[in-house]
């Protein structure tokens, strides 16, 4: 099933940016929202590369940014990747793969067809049971 997402047209082009584009455009979408956790919290590689994802990131930025149709002209994508796959050392997290990824944008005319980002916040520890009841909450 990974080859045929990752499938080529005969121009090197990935067929998965075609697809996205095509089905956000009938269904009247704004873009997409991309969940990079393929690899879950194993190596990069291990089931996707993550350089493979920004290669496919920055070819729909790319469609999007000389198309002509204003359907596919206002196309989005997020991209957001969980913190399980981000390589922690002695110094911190080391996220240069979602870093990269806020690179994949299109200039055109002076306008740049970006990637938003979903930063992922952390953990962190919070009594759910104040927050539940709390009148601002409902």
């Amino acid at each position: 099933m990974l080859k045929d997402f990752l499938a080529r047209n005969a121009d090197g082009t990935y067929k998965i940016v075609d697809i996205l584009i095509k089905i956000a455009k009938y269904n009247g979408f704004d873009g997409w929202f991309i969940n990079n956790e393929a690899n879950g919290s194993f190596l990069n590689g291990t089931i996707l590369d993550y350089n493979e994802m920004y290669q496919i990131l920055k070819e729909f930025n790319y469609k999007v940014g000389i198309a002509t149709d204003p359907d596919v002209k206002k196309l989005q994508i997020i991209y957001y990747r969980n913190d399980a796959t981000v390589s922690k050392s002695a110094t911190g997290y080391d996220d240069v793969e979602t870093v990269k990824m806020t690179t994949t944008g299109y200039p055109r005319n002076g306008v740049i067809t970006p990637t938003q980002v979903q930063l992922n916040f952390g953990w962190v520890k919070i009594n759910w049971t104040t927050i539940m009841w709390s009148k601002d909450y409902n």
